[in-house]
């Protein structure tokens, strides 16, 4: 069950916010799934799946432009010492 946040503006300039846990089958109604109007914001909350998988994303990331920067350091070495080895 996924919780979710509803902010809404109203006419007025305040704002409201509602937190609901979502469930597929209830039907459209103001307390527990109420209907949107245009100007709404709805914030889908992480469960501890997306949690993780949103740390291992951060750590991973990192790793792989230092992969990328590596990588080309190693090219540039290769494509020097080629070129060297062409001109004796």
């Amino acid at each position: 069950m996924n919780r979710i946040e509803l902010v809404r503006f109203n006419r007025n300039g305040t704002t409201t916010r509602q937190i609901f846990s979502y469930k597929e089958d209830l039907p459209v109604s103001n307390l527990t799934n109420p209907p949107l109007r245009n100007g709404d914001t709805i914030i889908v909350r992480s469960n501890l799946y997306g949690k993780a998988l949103t740390f291992f994303n951060d750590i991973s990331e990192p790793i792989g432009a230092l992969n990328t920067v590596l990588n080309y350091a190693n090219y540039w070495n290769y494509w020097n010492n080629n070129n060297n080895n062409n001109g004796r």
